[in-house]
């Protein structure tokens, strides 16, 4: 089929199912987004989304006052967290500053997690803290699937660096958090190798050797799928956290949940999303798992596309599910464009 006439093709199939109610499948997806694959869309939940039962919703119904309970005990948590960090600035920058951050940011993030009713099972901490004692500067990468994946990092590992626009450095509350956390704030001007150069320079920085307390060091963090999937297959990463050719020490994050999937991908609904995830309270475990420091090769050094394949395989291994390489960051964009047009056509 000829160009003009393939492209004509699938502006009949996209206007069918903008108009149709049915759920799409893996193939519809794909027209949806422009990409000719086989691989199933990590952007996009296919599992059936059945109405609450009635039991559970008189469940819901019943602990609606202990869930507020919980809710004002989270968000005491959060300013007394806040309060503490603002008097952490008042001590000297060195070892125990660091210590008590730590200390501080594990607690706070695991009460988050328990009012939220999630498990917390952490594994591989030997991996990380033999990573933080190495004396080689290394960036810690992550999967990234639901909207609370920090709050399951800095329950496991303690607070970490993470990559942030210049204008949150001004946000009242988290911008004081995300300073202390040693963020890595960066000009949206910044693209290509100015963002890489001062993303390996800040890395350094972070883990630099003549650093004391290495066990709580704050690695800078990433997560090189640029946004979130469900879980059940790795997006193709972004090549800028392997440009700087340092060491990665990857994190994996798997989710288990009774009957629903609990990453934030398409179809949205925040308030079904939320009250499905609250009904299987206390039967929801995260795992934070920290795998051994992958040392890049010179191939890898030299070739930060395969360095950023093979960690995506690694990563892909630990979790036991597929790679992608047709679906990344641009996909996602065309899909969720062509999916808002969608929902807004039957708004």
């Amino acid at each position: 089929m000829c160009q003009p006439a393939a492209e004509t093709a699938r502006a009949k199939a996209v206007a069918a199912m903008l108009s149709s109610s049915v759920a799409l499948s893996p193939a519809d997806v794909a027209a949806l987004a422009g990409v000719q694959t086989s691989e199933v869309c990590p952007y996009y939940d296919f599992s059936a989304q059945h109405p609450l039962p009635l039991a559970t919703r008189f469940w819901v119904a019943l602990f609606f006052l202990p869930t507020c309970l919980y809710l004002v005990l989270l968000f005491a948590g959060l300013f007394v967290y806040l309060g503490y960090v603002y008097a952490l600035t008042l001590l000297p920058q060195g070892v125990w500053r660091r210590t008590l951050l730590h200390v501080s940011t594990t607690a706070v993030s695991r009460l988050c997690l328990h009012c939220m009713g999630w498990r917390l099972e952490y594994e591989g901490e030997e991996n990380l803290q033999a990573a933080r004692r190495s004396g080689v500067p290394f960036l810690c990468v992550a999967n990234h699937t639901t909207a609370f994946d920090t709050v399951g990092l800095s329950a496991a590992i303690g607070p970490f660096a993470p990559i942030a626009f210049s204008g949150v450095k001004n946000y009242p509350a988290i911008g004081r958090i995300a300073t202390e956390w040693g963020a890595l704030f960066v000009d949206r001007r910044v693209r290509g190798a100015g963002f890489t150069k001062v993303l390996g320079e800040h890395a350094r920085r972070q883990t630099a050797p003549e650093l004391q307390g290495r066990d709580s060091l704050v690695p800078t963090l990433l997560f090189p799928e640029a946004t979130t999937t469900s879980g059940r297959a790795l997006a193709r990463f972004k090549k800028g956290a392997f440009v700087p050719g340092l060491p990665v020490a990857p994190i994996v994050l798997k989710y288990r949940c009774p009957y629903i999937n609990p990453s934030w991908v398409a179809p949205h609904n925040f308030w079904l999303h939320f009250v499905r995830l609250f009904s299987a309270w206390k039967l929801k475990t995260v795992t934070t798992t920290c795998l051994p420091l992958y040392y890049p090769t010179d191939e890898e050094v030299a070739d930060p596309e395969l360095y950023s394949r093979n960690v995506q395989r690694y990563m892909a291994d630990a979790l036991g599910c597929p790679t992608c390489e047709d679906w990344g960051i641009e996909e996602s964009r065309a899909l969720y464009t062509t999916l808002d047009a969608r929902y807004a056509s039957k708004a």
